[in-house]
């Protein structure tokens, strides 16, 4: 099991990503693509399918910008929709109807996936071994989430973090706060660091009472 530390590590890393301007998104974040170095820290790795998201009618106006530039980032900025790992993915990424591209906020719920795993030693979906005739593609677009609260933790009765109960609860609502279907009311990958810098002893301490 990857510990709380070696996860705000990836947010963190994360969070260097996206404060870029302009804005890079990585577009498949998954545990494979994060490598462990020898002192325990994470580093955010396979970046192929990293976007950088421009506004392009910014560049046509801007006398820095030179040809070559505007068609590298015209370029740059082509991943398509269904990128990414299945288990991984956001809901808005795998709807029929108007299928997104990478997103900061697609990322954030991957990263948050890439938490629950790192914790619970599990995966995403974990009743789905198998992506069989799509069932795991299904489940996102029915709205089910990568992994259920443990009964033995509240849910917030209101916003997010506003009355912890325990440290696995605060865990459970930032997990759930990336998980949130409308992209909009994710949280930015900054806030999740610190969320993380000012609960990581209390989640710790409640997770090993557990075991």
């Amino acid at each position: 099991m990857l510990t709380i530390t070696q996860w705000r590590g990836v947010v963190d890393g994360l969070a260097h990503l996206h404060s870029h301007s302009p804005q890079i998104v990585h577009g498949d974040m998954k545990p494979p693509n994060v490598l462990i170095a020898k002192d325990g820290r994470p580093m955010i790795c396979d970046l192929g399918l990293a976007r950088i998201l421009v506004d392009e009618t910014s560049f046509s106006s801007d006398e820095y910008a030179s040809d070559e530039d505007q068609s590298w980032m015209r370029k740059i900025n082509t991943t398509t929709p269904h990128s990414g790992t299945p288990r991984y993915l956001a809901p808005e990424q795998v709807d029929l109807n108007r299928p997104s591209k990478p997103t900061a906020a697609a990322d954030v719920y991957a990263v948050g996936c890439i938490g629950f795993e790192f914790i619970y030693s599990k995966l995403p979906y974990a009743n789905r071994p198998h992506n069989l005739q799509g069932q795991i593609f299904h489940d996102i677009r029915r709205g089910i989430p990568p992994a259920s609260r443990p009964t033995t933790s509240h849910s917030p009765k209101t916003s997010p973090l506003s009355t912890p109960v325990d440290g696995v609860s605060l865990l459970w609502d930032i997990l759930e706060w990336c998980w949130r279907r409308d992209p909009s009311s994710r949280p930015m990958a900054l806030r999740l660091c610190e969320l993380l810098a000012s609960y990581e002893d209390a989640i710790v301490s409640a997770l090993e009472r557990q075991t």
